[in-house]
């Protein structure tokens, strides 16, 4: 490790640490917050960070620890899912869509196996370092969509998270569906969950799952940001009527940070409007949905029931 890293990682952690309270304490954080933001701004070099029982490489810019820090329940909702799952079958897997750095993975410490798929090269080859690491994972570079295609745009990178930018002028991105990856991987066929993170790619992924989805009837949790969605022209609360088609009833959500709002179904039009329209009003404000097909609603019940004990 030369200097430069030393220093990133020394800032980092020291970031994290930060305090008023005393004159030490505020003499510290007015030396490391302008060398966080100078280095954050320039070239920003790989550090360590334990995330869950692991200690994962990340981005100096990622800034996961400092929502750990700041949200500490958050993705506790898809902790204590994965739990509940694992209690009814006797081997767990998983598909994670948007997998990043492997965080997920990290936080949620399975026993059992995941498919992680990552399409931003940046990502993944942090993935494959952490692969080293994690247990019982499995790894795909590739984007997901609705159809298979050629997408001519380009891969963004920000704070830890990668979005796509369509344009004209750039070499074309390959789109592949999620049931085109489980033909290499068809020992993940049967996974019982799947998560998807895709930065408002969440529902075209979802349609190109068709298919698999009315097949293995997994339970879902996906991101819905109504922002992202409005940007890509999605016709507004499509999604539901498709889950619903494809035989999923029941609704758990939760604001961005992992706090549970309210349950729901998929026929409920009036109400889901009213969170998309709220969500809509609010900047940078989404939410999470676990979807329950309609044959899992003791599972549903079990959950729900076990969310609504951890409310104040």
């Amino acid at each position: 490790m030369n200097l430069y890293h030393a220093l990133a990682q020394l800032t980092y952690r020291q970031i994290l640490k930060r305090s008023y309270q005393t004159f030490p304490d505020r003499l510290k954080a007015r030396f490391f917050t302008p060398i966080y933001h100078w280095i954050k701004n320039h070239n920003p070099p790989l550090i360590r960070y334990p995330i869950g029982s692991y200690e994962l490489w990340m981005s100096f810019d990622h800034e996961l620890p400092l929502i750990l820090q700041g949200y500490p329940q958050y993705t506790q909702n898809l902790v204590r899912l994965t739990q509940q799952i694992s209690q009814e079958i006797s081997e767990f897997k998983m598909i994670d869509v948007g997998a990043n750095i492997g965080d997920t993975v990290a936080l949620l410490n399975l026993k059992g196996s995941t498919l992680c798929i990552e399409g931003n090269p940046y990502f993944f080859k942090i993935l494959e370092k952490n692969a080293k690491v994690l247990k019982n994972i499995e790894l795909v570079q590739t984007l997901l969509g609705e159809t298979s295609q050629s997408l001519q745009g380009i891969l963004e990178y920000k704070l830890g998270t990668g979005r796509i930018i369509p344009t004209s002028d750039v070499e074309s991105l390959t789109i592949q569906t999620l049931p085109e990856v489980l033909e290499q991987y068809p020992h993940f066929r049967e996974a019982r969950l799947l998560k998807i993170d895709t930065d408002g790619f969440d529902c075209q992924v979802l349609r190109g799952a068709k298919s698999w989805l009315m097949e293995a009837k997994p339970v879902i949790f996906f991101e819905y940001d109504p922002h992202y969605l409005r940007t890509q022209k999605e016709v507004k609360l499509s999604i539901f009527k498709d889950l619903k088609d494809w035989g999923y009833f029941y609704l758990l959500i939760y604001d961005n940070v992992g706090d549970f709002m309210l349950s729901s179904t998929c026929d409920s039009i009036s109400q889901l409007k009213e969170l998309h329209d709220y969500l809509l009003r609010k900047d940078k404000l989404y939410c999470d949905i676990c979807v329950f097909h309609e044959l899992d609603r003791e599972l549903f019940k079990s959950f729900q029931n076990q969310e609504h004990q951890i409310l104040p």
